[in-house]
C-alpha cells in the first residue's frame, strides 16, 4: 500500500483535495500536466539535483496554463462582450 491513501483520506472526507476536488474530469485532466513539475520539485528536494533554465521556462509555462484553465470561466466573463 503506498502513500496516497495517508494523503488524501482521513476519516472518510478528503484532506489534500486531489481530484475529488476538481469540479469535472475534463478540467481535472489538466491536473495531469502538472506532473513534470512535482517530478522537477522532488528531484531538487530528495535529490539534490540541480534544475535547468530549460527547466524553469517549462514549468512556467505549465503551471500558466494550468492555472488559466483552472480560471477559464472567470476569465472568459471578464473579456466577454455582451
Amino acid at each position: 500500500m503506498g502513500l496516497a491513501p495517508f494523503l488524501f483520506f482521513r476519516d472518510g472526507h478528503t484532506v489534500l483535495g486531489g481530484f475529488a476536488a476538481v469540479p469535472g474530469i475534463t478540467r481535472g485532466s489538466y491536473l495531469f500536466f502538472l506532473k513534470p513539475a512535482v517530478t522537477v520539485f522532488l528531484g531538487l528536494v530528495i535529490l539534490t539535483q540541480p534544475v535547468t533554465p530549460v527547466q524553469i521556462v517549462a514549468i512556467v509555462i505549465i503551471c500558466g496554463a494550468v492555472l488559466v484553465e483552472m480560471n477559464w470561466q472567470r476569465l472568459t466573463a471578464m473579456f466577454r462582450r455582451d
